[in-house]
């Protein structure tokens, strides 16, 4: 486990170091190679995983990024083939409130699942 977390650190580094070559959009790839490189100083190399069944409780970010994709999917061809306004485009204005929504609700679900099976053990 610890291999493939090395492999993803490097990877992101090789990949924003491709980006600082071949893009254009050079201020991009220099905060990628600055993130990538900052956590390989930081020792994001040398930090040991564990497995889930050690921790007590989680957040689950996994799950709330991955109910993003999945939204992701589902609405954006929606909202492009069928938009409600004929001059909508992908992102309209008010995009980042519903993601700060999306990610509220479902800490809110995490923290109260976390709470009522803290409370059901008791």
């Amino acid at each position: 486990m610890q291999i493939l977390m090395a492999a993803g650190i490097i990877l992101s580094f090789f990949f924003a170091m491709l980006s600082l070559l071949l893009s254009k959009k050079i201020k991009l790839a220099l905060i990628g190679c600055g993130i990538s490189g900052l956590a390989i100083l930081l020792g994001a190399l040398t930090v040991k995983g564990r497995g889930v069944s050690a921790a007590n409780w989680h957040i689950g970010r996994d799950w709330m990024l991955l109910a993003l994709l999945l939204m992701t999917a589902i609405f954006i061809p929606l909202e492009l083939f069928f938009p409600r306004n004929k001059s909508q485009t992908k992102f309209h204005k008010e995009w980042r409130t519903d993601l700060i929504y999306f990610v509220i609700s479902h800490l809110f679900i995490r923290f109260f699942g976390i709470v009522h099976l803290q409370v059901s053990t008791l």
